[in-house]
């Protein structure tokens, strides 16, 4: 075989050499496998090109000449490890000294091979990660500068390494409280002793889900004492900027903004009577005051600030239209004029574009006053932003309709309804296994088209909807429930119910989810029969008729019938087989099994228990009746003419009975009755019936050996 590098293949190639080498040659991966010191045993074209060196180059190469000493200390720790067996793999980053001279970041993972009577040998497979180091140095220059721009805007920036519980506190985020740079420690304890008692758990658990990975983003408020001793209101805001392999967070960097003078207008403003009902409704808002006669707008700072504007802009009406989008300028015009001609309230949503070129969404309301002749002579008002929440409203539609969509592709039926069961929601599973389409139901109460029956009662099983609302808790049931379609058709489902609870309403609906379990349920009962049922003839088996002697054994005692056991044993059927073989015995056992069926009663238990023997239990019947049967399928099998290809075989059976009345003893006891009689019938000719207890005593051995040749299968243990 020609080799495709001057190296050995990786040992425990096997028969699959050729194709393992190419595998390893071939792959975009470097690999590259070492022995414990150092010495390069394979590498393959990939890894050589990381390094930038031929795999020629290699041979004559260890792994320390081409990488940094700082590295190769950490390879010395982990091979020892190996070597003393304390560690078979791991993963790693590594700098790589390039032929040019460059480093190479390389990121990879090791496993052991250790073979008996060899040194381990440690394969790695690495990749080329330099392009990401150097994303990340960008991304750390560009944090450096928003950091900066975030200080001169009088933002503090905190930065939370959460593998180390280091916090780094901007100067501007000390200061906000009144502390010099070196009177804070740079830890998240120190931020956490500076809360007010009664936001502190509640800041607590919104930083351990942050960092937990349960959501990669926040935006609080909650106050802070000051070094003074006043409390701070501030207002965070922080995004996971890094993550661990499982999911968590790594780092977390945010700003804080002192909004304790935001919190204090709000309060005072509460108190002035006529922007009262304004400020409740808007909070962060601009206001202005508008001289409807002399046609003269007063705007307050913050109003400038939300449209970008100081007051030698805004001097008229035209200065603010002129600041409208221009899709929404006529409509916002001409509701503008009818609220003054008509009415004295004024409520609109438009866009603005700003001096800087930036469009935002903007919410306006105004109250508009008149003088004693109904004419509009004054409008106060109030402007915010709500960009914010127009995005967050596009947001809230697209995982709706991704929802919808999410709902309507899922394999399992689903049907939402209202706090009074009404439907409001019905996916295409759910129409194809009510029978009604989504159309049709919306509206309509649950429980006119969620037609279930109880399988054990065959009632109307309770409707699982407004059973989940009553409890306000989730509903299951995982069987034993029909759903019967519009058309009449029954599937066998799996349901459960749960409520959809409002923080201020509680249960304002509820979701069921339903699936049809009709096949599975039918293959489930088809292995629990093939458990209790012998292959060959589908009788009842060997454990399935002990368990029908036991509950009878129970039955007789409790409540004072009598039963009958037979045990059935063929004649001559060996002569079948030798001569026939097993496909012609096997074929005679059927046809057997189906005389005996045939000729007892529904409630009679026949069963096959093993080879050529068979065992009958004759419910409610006395000694005559059981005799009587016997003798009717001994008779039955005795007249039987088995024909196979050219010959024709005739069989006879004996049979041992034993009544099991409620005196009986117990189940080893009676099967044995029942085998001894069925041996007795043997010696005594064969096709024949022989009861336990009518037997002559010749004949029968003393039941002190009843185990000396009991069948194993009727051994109990």
């Amino acid at each position: 075989m020609v080799q495709s590098s001057p190296f050995a293949p990786p040992p425990g190639a096997g028969n699959d050499e050729q194709l393992l080498r190419s595998l390893f040659d071939n792959t975009l991966i470097g690999i590259v496998i070492l022995s414990l010191d150092g010495r390069i045993t394979y590498a393959n074209a990939a890894y050589a090109g990381l390094v930038g060196r031929s795999v020629e180059e290699l041979r004559a190469l260890r792994l320390e000449d081409f990488i940094t000493s700082d590295d190769a200390a950490q390879i010395r720790r982990n091979f020892k490890e190996i070597e003393e067996g304390k560690r078979d793999g791991y993963t790693f980053e590594r700098r790589y000294v390039h032929k040019d001279g460059r480093i190479v970041y390389v990121q990879g993972a090791a496993s052991v091979l250790r073979n008996k009577g060899k040194p381990p040998l440690v394969v790695s497979q690495l990749v080329d990660i330099t392009a990401r180091k150097e994303a990340e140095r960008k991304l750390a220059n560009s944090e450096q500068r928003w950091s900066f721009a975030l200080e001169s805007a009088h933002q503090g920036v905190w930065d939370y390494d959460v593998s180390s519980n280091v916090t780094y506190f901007s100067p501007t985020w000390k200061a906000m409280l009144g502390y010099g740079e070196a009177e804070i420690a740079n830890t998240r304890q120190s931020w956490e002793d500076l809360l007010h008692p009664d936001d502190r758990a509640r800041m607590v658990e919104t930083m351990r889900r942050n960092t937990e990975g349960e959501f990669d983003g926040i935006e609080c408020e909650f106050r802070m004492r000051h070094k003074a001793g006043h409390w701070v209101w501030i207002l965070s805001r922080g995004r996971t900027v890094a993550w661990t392999a499982d999911g968590r967070a790594q780092r977390i960097i945010g700003t804080h903004t002192d909004i304790t003078s935001i919190k204090n207008y709000e309060t005072q403003i509460s108190r002035l009577h006529e922007r009262l009902d304004l400020a409740i409704s808007a909070g962060q808002i601009g206001v202005w005051d508008y001289d409807l006669v002399g046609e003269t707008p007063h705007w307050d700072d913050r109003l400038h600030k939300i449209y970008g504007t100081d007051a030698s802009l805004v001097r008229n009406l035209d200065s603010w239209s002129s600041i409208l989008h221009p899709d929404d300028r006529m409509r916002v015009l001409t509701s503008w004029e009818d609220a003054q001609l008509n009415h004295n309230h004024y409520e609109d949503e438009f866009r603005i574009i700003r001096p800087d070129g930036e469009q935002r969404f903007i919410h306006s309301i105004a109250r508009i006053f008149r003088d004693d002749h109904g004419r509009a002579t004054r409008a106060v008002g109030a402007n915010w932003d709500i960009t914010d929440q127009k995005r967050l409203t596009e947001k809230a539609y697209e995982e709706t309709e991704r929802l919808g969509i999410t709902l309507t592709s899922i394999a399992d039926a689903v049907i939402c309804t209202d706090a009074e069961t009404l439907i409001t929601f019905m996916n295409p599973v759910a129409e194809k296994l009510t029978g009604w389409s989504s159309t049709e139901v919306s509206g309509m109460p649950l429980a006119t088209i969620f037609n279930i029956v109880d399988e054990a009662t065959g009632d109307r099983a309770a409707d699982p909807v407004a059973e989940c609302l009553k409890g306000n808790a989730s509903h299951q049931r995982d069987g034993g429930v029909f759903l019967v379609n519009r058309e009449g058709g029954v599937s066998d489902i799996q349901m459960s119910a749960a409520p959809v609870r409002s923080p201020a309403k509680g249960s304002i609906g509820a979701v069921l989810v339903f699936r049809d379990v009709t096949e599975a349920h039918a293959r489930q009962k088809k292995i629990a029969h093939s458990a209790l049922h012998d292959a060959l003839t589908g009788l009842p088996n060997r454990t399935a008729f002990i368990a029908r002697v036991n509950d009878a054994i129970t039955q007789v005692r409790q409540e004072h019938r009598t039963h009958a056991l037979c045990f059935i044993d063929l004649d001559y059927f060996k002569q079948v087989n030798d001569r026939a073989g097993h496909a012609a015995g096997d074929a005679l056992l059927k046809e057997t099994a189906k005389i005996i069926a045939l000729n007892c009663s529904k409630k009679d238990v026949p069963a096959r228990l093993g080879g050529d023997e068979f065992a009958l239990l004759i419910r409610d019947c006395e000694l005559p009746e059981a005799q009587a049967t016997a003798e009717r399928i001994i008779a039955a099998i005795s007249r039987m003419e088995f024909r196979w290809e050219l010959d024709l075989f005739r069989i006879g059976a004996s049979i041992g009975a034993t009544i099991i009345s409620d005196t009986a003893p117990e189940l080893s006891e009676i099967l044995h009755q029942a085998d001894k009689a069925c041996y007795a019938a043997k010696e005594q000719g064969r096709n024949r019936v022989c009861v336990y207890g009518l037997l002559q005593q010749p004949q029968v051995d003393p039941l002190a050996d009843q185990d000396a040749r009991l069948p194993s299968w009727l051994q109990l243990h």
